[in-house]
């Protein structure tokens, strides 16, 4: 608290050390489902990297920003879990996925990081080129850097 650093360096300093994390995490995931299980990973290996970035950014961007509006750490702990999995439900991580419904329920789930980062993967997986995916990108990394605003604008020395 006494050094001179702004909120903005503390938050992306926390985030870049958890993005690296996501990134392994997803390397990890994605290596052992292609040895083991036979997954196909598609033909382009920077669309992966850039969608797993984005999805990294925005990921931690959602931690830090719960962290910020949080007033303890146990509730911290509660709302992201609680959270995540909604978000993962409606986003189409668990069962069928939403965003391929119409109406609101499409609409709705298109709002969450992780509709858009299924998508990607799908296309991806699918044998699309990073260009196909560059809107799913553009997406999360767009929610990563809004709720990294928030975080920053609501974060608070204590």
């Amino acid at each position: 608290m006494a050094a001179p650093v702004q909120r903005g360096a503390i938050i992306a300093g926390k985030m870049i050390a958890y993005m690296g994390v996501v990134c392994l995490q997803v390397l990890v995931f994605f290596t052992v489902g292609n040895a083991v299980f036979d997954m196909p990973l598609g033909d382009s290996p920077l669309g992966l990297a850039l969608l797993a970035l984005a999805l990294a950014l925005a990921a931690t961007g959602f931690g830090m920003l719960v962290a910020a509006l949080a007033r303890s750490s146990r509730q911290a702990e509660n709302l992201g879990m609680v959270l995540g999995f909604i978000l993962a439900a409606a986003g189409g991580c668990i069962g069928y996925p939403l965003f391929r419904v119409g109406g609101l329920i499409g609409v709705l789930s298109r709002l969450t990081p992780h509709a858009h980062a299924i998508m990607g993967f799908m296309n991806l997986f699918d044998g699309a080129s990073v260009v196909a995916i560059l809107p799913q990108v553009g997406i999360l990394a767009g929610m990563g850097i809004v709720f990294f605003g928030i975080a920053m604008w609501r974060f608070k020395f204590e």
